[in-house]
């Protein structure tokens, strides 16, 4: 036997390169979706300061307190009314594409947990019940085990005795 026969005094040995793997793509869908639920809530932001602008601008000019009897102008025009409308389209898709899936996820999630604690509860009841049965079995019986366990101690034959090593010349 030699020295390079022996693995530990030799080289490791070289790793061959792999074929070379593809880069991952990535996944854009989800970059588009955070995307379009950012612009929305963009829209309602800018809608809700533009309606928050028309209504203060409403109330400075329909609205006047008066003490000689001059009228009150009316209602707010349809441009205020227009603004209105298009805070409400991008309310109702905000909660369509924001609000509506988080609370998909909140309320699965929920689900999840009370099954899962449920299945705990139910599973812990039954081992507890398993190894209280399992208690009670080992005791009543403890006197049969107990004397079984004498007898085979008394009737099993002794193991022999290891022989001494003989000492080896190298």
């Amino acid at each position: 036997m030699k020295d390079h026969d022996i693995h530990a005094f030799s080289a490791p040995p070289v790793p061959t390169p792999g074929p070379a793997s593809a880069p991952r793509r990535r996944r854009v869908w989800p970059w588009l979706l955070i995307g379009a639920g950012a612009l929305l809530l963009l829209l309602l932001v800018l809608a809700g300061a533009s309606v928050l602008m028309a209504l203060i601008e409403s109330a400075r000019e329909a609205v006047q307190i008066t003490i000689n009897g001059q009228p009150w102008s009316g209602p707010p025009g349809e441009r205020e009314w227009g603004v209105v409308g298009l805070i409400g389209v991008a309310a109702a898709l905000s909660l369509l594409f924001v609000a509506l899936p988080v609370l998909l996820i909140l309320v699965l999630l929920a689900v999840a947990l009370a099954v899962g604690l449920a299945l705990v509860a139910v599973v812990g009841a039954v081992m507890l019940a398993a190894g209280m049965v399992l208690l009670a079995a080992a005791l009543v019986l403890s006197p049969l085990w107990g004397s079984l366990l004498l007898l085979w101690w008394l009737l099993r034959r002794p193991r022999p005795a290891a022989a001494p090593m003989a000492a080896t010349a190298t």
